[in-house]
């Protein structure tokens, strides 16, 4: 009977993807038992619930919410199944999922929460964006009510999936709106002072859920627990996925870090991008052009790629674009402050930058330079841009969009197949240094 009752829950959960309903299938249902960390767990919920009566008492505690809070705490109301009774300490119950062995050192010696980030590390993270994921959404342990959403944290080698299926108090919950990597970011940080848990809900690309976003765009949400007393595992779910390894390789893609192509690569922020499409493909056969529709997007790819982007950029194979505009990423400057996000960055200061917008006289860089960074509305400058990306170890200076000590010849001929690289390296590598 608990079987059958653990997997009615558990598809219940998968049913909130649809699509995902039949990707798993439960072999087995283990129970756990633990009596000392239940005793904790019972601890900690009635210091919650006497924290809620004193926050009553105080009103000056009332967290005011911003409009983007708001439409989290809506999301929160209509997604996250809450316990009956228990509204106001927010009990729940999530999955998480890793390694196997770890999945059951949690069951026996408590759930692990990753140590604190030392201090300096952390404020070294808000001048440059960090080599990897200590946390987007705050130093702590993840959990999330779709199980689509946990397996991508499954260890690579273990042959059967085991999800952990906890009792979670979520307490009183911070909303996360903060940039995923810059100033002010959560990233590595302990739990926002007088709140118990975090929680975002997440898009289609696993990152942050923009204001902007329709709901059909949600694809998963993430509970950041800070203090494992707040976790009590209570359900080990053994089933193994009715997907091909293509299929699932395809559902890891954005957690798992990748091999990137080598050679040239361009990353563009612009969320209309698709009007340019046939001009990008028609002039970027050899460059590989990673979009995205928004710059907290393109931040969290760059950190989980950073060395490979890193070691492109050493070979001059490595730049950005940009839009001017985009709603809710910083409006009518958006661009302009991507591009200071860059350039105050420790490790991609040197990348070289474009704004590529409809009116470029709108963007201050044109009458205040910047070195690496060029503005134009000029589609064969955009171009240009691009396909020098394809010629490695070329120095910035030699390939200059504005007036400089050398002009190219692929910046005075319109670029097509025709266009022989191989003479154009020959020429560049002739000129003085």
């Amino acid at each position: 009977a608990e079987f059958e009752r653990i997997k009615k829950e558990f598809y219940q959960f998968v049913a909130r993807g649809q699509k995902d309903f039949e990707m798993f299938e439960i072999e087995k249902v283990m129970f756990v038992q633990n009596n000392l960390l239940e005793n904790r767990f019972e601890a900690r919920y009635r210091s919650i619930i006497e924290g809620i009566i004193t926050q009553k008492e105080d009103k000056k505690q009332e967290q005011v919410l911003t409009p983007h809070q708001q439409k989290m705490r809506q999301q929160l109301n209509k997604y996250l199944g809450r316990i009956p009774g228990c509204e106001e300490v927010n009990l729940v119950m999530a999955f998480h999922c890793h390694k196997v062995s770890n999945i059951i050192s949690n069951c026996i010696n408590g759930h692990f929460i990753p140590p604190p980030v030392p201090e300096p590390k952390i404020k070294l993270m808000e001048k440059t964006i960090p080599q990897g994921d200590l946390g987007y959404f705050g130093r702590g342990s993840y959990f999330t009510q779709y199980p689509h959403y946990a397996i991508n944290y499954q260890h690579k080698t273990d042959s059967v999936s085991v999800f952990q299926l906890s009792w979670i108090l979520m307490g009183k919950v911070y909303f996360v709106t903060e940039p995923v990597i810059g100033p002010g970011t959560l990233h590595g940080k302990p739990c926002q002072k007088g709140y118990d848990s975090h929680y975002v809900v997440t898009n289609n690309q696993e990152h942050p859920w923009h204001e902007n976003e329709t709901e059909d765009k949600i694809n998963g949400d993430e509970i950041v627990i800070f203090n494992n007393e707040q976790v009590l595992p209570r359900y080990l779910i053994f089933c193994h996925q009715n997907l091909s390894p293509i299929l699932l390789s395809g559902i890891r893609s954005s957690f798992q870090k990748k091999i990137l192509d080598p050679g040239p690569i361009v990353i563009w922020v612009d969320p209309n991008i698709g009007e340019l499409t046939k001009i990008i493909s028609d002039n970027t056969k050899r460059v590989k052009v990673q979009t995205f529709d928004h710059s907290q997007d393109a931040l969290m790819w760059m950190s989980k790629n950073k060395d490979q982007l890193m070691d492109k950029l050493k070979d001059n194979i490595f730049r950005i674009i940009t839009n001017r505009f985009r709603k809710d990423d910083g409006g009518e400057n958006a661009g302009e402050i991507f591009c200071d996000r860059l350039k105050q960055d420790l490790d991609f200061k040197k990348v070289p930058l474009m704004i590529f917008c409809g009116n470029s006289k709108l963007v201050k860089y044109v009458t205040k330079p910047q070195p690496l960074l060029w503005v134009t509305e000029d589609v064969l400058e955009m171009q240009n841009f691009l396909a020098m990306c394809s010629i490695p170890n070329v120095p910035p200076h030699l390939w200059t969009l504005r007036e400089g000590p050398v002009t190219l010849l692929a910046f005075t001929l319109p670029l097509s197949s025709k266009l022989n690289f191989s003479a154009l390296s020959v020429l560049i590598n002739d000129m003085p240094q």
